[in-house]
């Protein structure tokens, strides 16, 4: 299989993951020469290009998009029909969903947080229990589903994002898995921006549950943090993790009504046993299966899935 990978900076861990599957890398593709045919020598990838045009001549089986979010919707657009893999999210905030056409190929949004192993740990425990999404026992009472995300990524990541935009970009690594697992919103979605700092939203999904999920900036947390609690049938289920800058992802065990019952994911030695670059190798190795005609591990969100999360967003903020 032979794919090109759009975007220097993360699209570095998507070079790594497809040239760990085997997949032939025969170009990336950035905005800057230099910075491009750098990533190109690192990796041992022939092409250095800036012109998406000439990827169509190469005889790809699969691009995949780790450009800007506000470059998304053009790429998707523009490169179809072949199959294409682009990072979370798919439009975030800045392309109104109502106004997007439809893919002409098969696209999937890179929404590696489902699988995490920590997250397979948490789905035993879940499946473990009585209550089932879709049972029809779910109420306001006794199933819900909180997700906070603490953020404070320093100069990494462009300066001036709303409120809105690090909503999208950092929990709704984690609310992809609460979509998946519980389902999507059925009703209105509210919306709430915090004094200080920070937005969140809450809605119902399809299987009943009360869903709410907040970013917050940290200041001082030089890095990343996810916390979830499922509450349902009278017990709960958390877990969570983070990575501070300059380290990689590490994830504590999961908590049945506050006791240990997984060891989640303890902190590497290198960064390619790093839990969050394992994720998106599995969840990138599914797209290559699902290229490949082998549908035995479903893959990340398809294109309309993913935007169901992006509409989410959109609606809280008042911006679709």
């Amino acid at each position: 299989m032979r794919a090109a990978v759009i975007g220097t900076g993360w699209g570095r861990v998507h070079i790594a993951a497809l040239q760990r599957l085997g997949v032939e890398v025969a170009a990336v593709c950035g905005t800057e020469l230099a910075r491009t045919e750098q990533v190109a020598r690192d990796c041992g990838i022939a092409l250095a290009l800036t012109d998406i045009d000439r990827l169509r001549h190469l005889g790809l089986d699969l691009i995949t998009i780790a450009a800007p979010t506000s470059a998304h919707a053009h790429l998707v657009a523009h490169l179809g029909p072949t199959p294409l893999l682009c990072e979370k999210p798919a439009v975030g905030v800045e392309s109104p969903v109502a106004n997007l056409p439809s893919p002409s190929g098969p696209v999937w949004v890179n929404y590696a947080f489902p699988f995490l192993e920590v997250v397979a740990q948490a789905e035993s425990v879940l499946a473990s229990m009585a209550w089932q999404p879709g049972d029809g026992t779910a109420s306001a009472d006794h199933a819900a589903v909180d997700v906070v995300s603490h953020y404070d990524l320093g100069g990494l990541v462009t300066a001036n994002r709303s409120d809105w935009q690090w909503l999208t970009d950092v929990a709704s690594h984690p609310w992809s898995w609460v979509v998946s697992r519980f389902g999507r919103p059925v009703a209105e979605v509210d919306g709430w921006q915090v004094d200080g700092g920070g937005a969140g939203l809450a809605y119902r999904s399809t299987s009943g549950v009360a869903v709410s999920v907040t970013a917050l900036p940290i200041p001082g947390l030089a890095g990343l943090r996810h916390d979830l609690t499922v509450r349902l049938a009278g017990h709960s289920v958390s877990f969570g993790g983070a990575f501070h800058l300059g380290r990689d992802w590490s994830f504590g065990p999961v908590l049945l009504d506050g006791t240990a019952v997984a060891r989640g994911e303890e902190e590497p030695v290198a960064f390619d046993a790093d839990p969050w670059f394992l994720a998106n190798v599995t969840a990138i190795e599914s797209v290559v299966r699902a290229v490949g005609g082998d549908a035995s591990r479903p893959p990340p969100f398809t294109w309309d899935q993913a935007l169901i999360l992006d509409a989410c967003v959109q609606q809280a903020a008042g911006t679709r």
